[in-house]
C-alpha cells in the first residue's frame, strides 16, 4: 500500500506492476519492468516506487504518472529497501 491507504501496487513475476485505486477498483498505471520482478518498495510519501528484477535490473517509477524515471543494473541483489528519508 501507498501512504494514505487508497493506492496499492501489485506485481507479478512476468515484469508487470499494476498500481490500483482501491476505492474504485480501477487500475491507475500498468508498469512494464524488464525481467521477472522479485521485489518492490514504495518511497516515503508515495510519489515513486522502485522495482527489482531477477536479471539485476532496478527501475524507479513515478507513482503519479507511471513513467519510468531511472533504470540501473545493480548486480546480484535480491531485495529493495528505501531509507525513510527517501534515499
Amino acid at each position: 500500500f501507498f501512504p494514505g491507504g487508497y493506492r496499492l501496487a501489485a506485481w507479478s513475476d512476468d515484469g508487470i506492476v499494476i498500481v490500483w485505486d482501491v476505492r474504485s477498483g480501477r487500475a491507475l498505471h500498468v508498469l512494464h519492468h524488464e525481467g521477472d520482478i522479485i521485489d518492490m518498495q514504495v518511497f516515503p510519501g508515495g510519489a515513486k516506487l522502485v522495482t527489482l528484477a531477477a536479471n539485476s535490473a532496478m527501475a524507479v517509477w513515478s507513482a503519479t504518472s507511471g513513467k519510468l524515471l531511472h533504470r540501473f543494473d545493480v548486480g546480484a541483489h535480491r531485495c529493495v529497501k528505501i531509507h525513510p528519508n527517501g534515499r
